[in-house]
């Protein structure tokens, strides 16, 4: 007797191609930071005011292996990430179509010059935002994202990572993959990225009861998005 549709369904998430995905499960990877921020910053407000940002020691704690590249937490800041969609325009053919109905054509993909990588960090001492993304901004704004043959005065950001990450893998001969220990389901593949926005903050005197977020919109100028084999 053939199975019905009901336990069809409910059977196919036995199977781990086709269990339901976690949203909660991913970290942000972003590989290298352009170098020498700090340096950059300085320069620039030295000429504008004459002051300095004085912000070494926690520039070098907020960007630290162990907050950024962890395999575990990837960067320690982050906890909010919207990615943008994706489109092309319709237009209608330029040609005479008499009382014919004109028909539509596929017009250009929505270029990525005009997309935003939403984020949103957690605001601990150290401040990741003020203290890393707003300086990193700001040469951004000065240095331009010219093709800059010395890769010291280059500005953004090579490669950054959003790494999705799954249950374990199990079937009903091993319930449990020891090898496969949250696999990774999927990968978005972000180049040459760099942070162009920063939100408002706002402070009061309420009872703190949530964690302070900040916002942060970024640019590329190609994607990828890489699969679980």
């Amino acid at each position: 007797m053939a199975n019905s549709p009901r336990d069809t369904y409910l059977s196919l998430f036995d199977e781990w191609e086709y269990n339901l995905s976690l949203n909660s499960q991913w970290i942000l990877l972003i590989h290298s930071f352009p170098t020498p921020i700090i340096q950059k910053v300085r320069d620039y407000e030295s000429l504008v005011s004459g002051r300095d940002w004085n912000f070494s020691t926690n520039y070098e704690k907020a960007i630290n292996s162990k907050v950024q590249f962890s395999e575990e937490i990837g960067c320690f800041f982050i906890d909010n990430v919207t990615l943008p969609g994706d489109g092309f325009s319709q237009e209608e053919a330029s040609v005479p179509f008499g009382g014919f109905n004109v028909p539509g054509m596929a017009g250009k993909r929505t270029p990525f010059a005009g997309q935003r990588i939403g984020t949103r960090f957690k605001e601990t001492n150290v401040d990741f935002v003020e203290t890393v993304l707003r300086p990193w901004m700001i040469s951004c704004s000065y240095k331009g994202f010219f093709a800059y043959e010395n890769e010291n005065e280059r500005v953004k950001c090579p490669h950054m990572q959003i790494i999705h990450f799954s249950r374990y893998r199990h079937a009903r001969s091993a319930p449990y993959n020891t090898q496969a220990f949250r696999p990774i389901r999927k990968i978005y593949n972000f180049y040459n990225v760099a942070p162009v926005e920063i939100g408002d903050h706002n402070y009061t005197y309420d009872e703190d009861s949530a964690v302070k977020l900040n916002s942060v919109g970024w640019v590329f100028d190609n994607r990828t998005t890489q699969f679980s084999q």
